[in-house]
């Protein structure tokens, strides 16, 4: 069996406002503001990709 290994396109596409709510959500637990963030969806849409991002 031969791995093969996905390559990533280099940049996210289409997530942008997704994008920016991770970011706001992560800034806002650096200044103590914790919250809870859930990445739903169906199968091959991207929330591992996004979350990577």
């Amino acid at each position: 069996m031969v791995m093969v290994e996905r390559a990533l396109c280099p940049v996210l596409v289409g997530r942008a406002e997704e994008l920016s709510i991770l970011e706001d959500a992560l800034l806002a637990a650096n200044r103590g503001q914790g919250s809870v963030v859930a990445l739903a969806g169906d199968a091959g849409l991207g929330k591992t990709r996004l979350a990577m991002e």
